[in-house]
């Protein structure tokens, strides 16, 4: 065995003797039951936030985005009883994680408060992917205690959405980003969900709010415009691709989504990436009526950071039901299509393993992926074609029996690639580290009015790179 080739190991050497893959229906049971008693861990974390601030007093307030309407006393009974279900699962205590090999190894809980302020701790289970499970295999790993697992429980800090729920503040714009995605002209007396700035004691903060069309800035109308311009495209650019593979989507039965992401009223790009989930549902639902067959195509969608409020408004506004455990990977199978995109997770290389006796899902919304597995051995240090979901050999076959369509906004929305924006033009934070040298100005003696121009310049391409919904994605259309 080489031990300078760890993915090469891996993929000859000890993958062979467990089915050619590294997740099983078993591994994705074990981790779903630590992964329910994590969603039961930070629920009670943030109910003891609640108290121990007094948030309590204005929890049933209807101007604020809190997760829970319960009283004082109501907030405690619900944590004795999140307590209760939890039983040892504690700070400190032990867990059980898998290696490659199918063996159970003891895991201790990480102590919160040698991160900091325990309440603004939360637990996370991260999933390793094919290449870091590889870096810890050795000539003597099934002997090796400290073999990296396939999974983990660790501590983050809480997300400003999980403290201060920020997919429900008031008056919120999920009707409206629904509109603006499936009408191709506004109404002249409809308001607009737009983002000022305002400024206050020297400093610049953003404000959301909606604004009647008569009243919007011509900057606001051009920026409103130019988003529903970008949004009608990708939905016409969707719906065109289903049909043209209808038939090989004929059995599609239910769409699992992952890791788009908790509502936030700030970015519109989360609602957008799952209001094309709700465009695929509707699309194959008429193309298989239009075949004869009537059915109800359900949408799950997978994500930890969602909050009771996220899924009320998923289900209310798109139908989609959204979970905090691995329901989504439990219910994939050859006839799944999969949403996903750039997961902190190798969603991918899950599904791909999960799947794979089948020939894979019958279609995945995803970044694109290269075809070599091993890149990644060769050049360590690239990450160019792949996040986390760096291609598996699975993957690679995969793509393979796939028909694919390119669905990348960069080039429609930048006129160049992702790469290329990310080659050409620096961010604020890289101008930053280069001019501002006292941390006081940005514009020094140093700059010249080319430097000036040239940030403007890439202020105004990263700004629209935010606007992107799909950066480097591609459908994947499984046709054998």
């Amino acid at each position: 065995m080489a031990a300078e080739s760890p993915l090469s190991q891996l993929y000859n050497d000890f993958l062979p003797e467990n089915g050619n893959r590294v997740w099983t229906p078993e591994i994705i049971e074990a981790m779903d039951i630590l992964a329910q008693k994590i969603v039961m861990y930070n629920k009670r974390t943030l109910l003891l936030r609640s108290i121990s601030s007094g948030e309590q007093e204005r929890i049933t307030e209807s101007d604020q985005g809190v997760i829970f309407d319960y009283s004082g006393k109501e907030l405690r009974h619900e944590i004795d009883q999140l307590s209760s279900e939890l039983g040892n699962f504690e700070v400190g205590e032990k867990y059980k994680s898998i290696d490659v090999f199918g063996n159970h190894h003891d895991r201790e809980i990480q102590n919160l408060r040698e991160s900091g302020d325990e309440s603004s701790f939360i637990l996370d289970l991260a999933i390793e992917s094919y290449w870091n499970i590889a870096g810890g295999l050795s000539a003597s790993a099934t002997d090796n205690f400290d073999l990296q697992p396939l999974y983990k429980v660790i501590a983050r800090a809480a997300t400003d959405h999980q403290t201060d729920r920020m997919c429900q503040d008031g008056e919120t714009p999920y009707s409206f980003w629904k509109r603006r995605w499936t009408t191709v002209t506004p109404h002249g007396s409809e308001k607009v969900w737009i983002k000022t700035r305002k400024y206050y004691k020297g400093a610049k903060d953003f404000i959301f709010k909606f604004v009647s069309l008569d009243k919007l800035t011509e900057a606001e109308k051009y920026g409103d415009e130019g988003l529903m311009i970008q949004w009608s495209q990708t939905r016409f650019r969707l719906t065109d691709l289903l049909y043209k593979h209808g038939d090989q989507l004929m059995n599609v039965d239910n769409i699992v989504c992952f890791g788009l992401g908790a509502l936030d009223w700030r970015r519109p790009k989360r609602f957008a990436q799952h209001l094309a989930a709700f465009t695929i549902r509707d699309t194959l639902q008429s193309i298989q009526a239009e075949r004869g067959i009537d059915r109800k195509i359900p949408i799950i969608a997978q994500d930890p950071a969602y909050c009771p409020s996220c899924s009320e408004i998923l289900e209310e506004q798109l139908g989609i039901r959204a979970v905090t455990d691995f329901e989504g990977f439990r219910a994939v199978t050859k006839n799944s299509f999969i949403v996903t995109v750039a997961p902190s997770a190798p969603v991918c290389q899950i599904i791909a393993d999960l799947t794979m006796k089948d020939g894979g899902p019958a279609a995945m919304l995803c970044d694109k992926f290269c075809d070599d597995y091993l890149a990644q051995e060769r050049d360590p240090e690239s990450k160019d074609g792949y996040t986390c979901d760096e291609p598996t050999r699975n993957m690679v076959d995969y793509k393979a029996r796939c028909e694919i369509e390119d669905f990348s906004e960069c080039e429609s929305v930048l006129g160049i690639s992702h790469k290329e924006l990310v080659d050409t033009y620096p961010t604020g934070a890289e101008y930053l580290k280069k001019w501002n040298v006292d941390g006081k100005t940005f514009f020094t003696s140093k700059t010249t009015e080319a430097d000036e121009k040239d940030y403007k310049n890439c202020c105004v391409m990263w700004a629209l790179e935010g606007n992107i919904n799909f950066q480097e994605s591609a459908v994947y259309i499984r046709s054998s």
